[in-house]
């Protein structure tokens, strides 16, 4: 459930990272944020990635961990190692789709599709400039 939750947050976070940086309006923008994550091929290991991230992270934790008398430390620390794990499902994501493709973002806003609230140590996809605005 925690993996489907965090899918839909990132769709969330792209429709509005596009739609800032396309300067369109946010149902468009989830359209065309939409379409990329969602063929066939690539939907089933997104949505199979997300899913399984928390339960292997936890698992493989419990797995590692020294047994102790505190069995709720063991669950707390691997339930943090879930969450780890699922968070860095989540960032991949993002950093595969958060700058919007083929230069259709506005370099005034998104310079090389990126935003910029986009932390600076986290690499982006680099979208070649286009500035679709002024295509014919």
């Amino acid at each position: 459930m925690l993996g489907l939750l965090a899918e839909a947050e990132a769709g969330a976070f792209i429709s509005d990272t596009w739609s800032y940086c396309m300067n369109i309006a946010w149902p468009a923008a989830y359209d065309i944020a939409d379409s990329p994550r969602f063929y066939l091929l690539t939907t089933l290991p997104l949505i199979a990635a997300y899913c399984c991230a928390f339960p292997l992270g936890f698992l493989l934790a419990r797995r590692f961990l020294p047994r102790s008398r505190r069995r709720l430390v063991r669950v707390l620390t691997a339930s943090l190692a879930g969450l780890l794990v699922l968070s860095a499902v989540l960032v991949g994501d993002l950093v595969y789709n958060v700058a919007p493709p083929d230069g259709k973002y506005l370099s005034a806003r998104c310079p090389h599709g990126r935003p910029p609230w986009w932390p600076k140590p986290l690499p982006l996809r680099d979208s070649p400039f286009a500035d679709f605005e002024h295509q014919g």
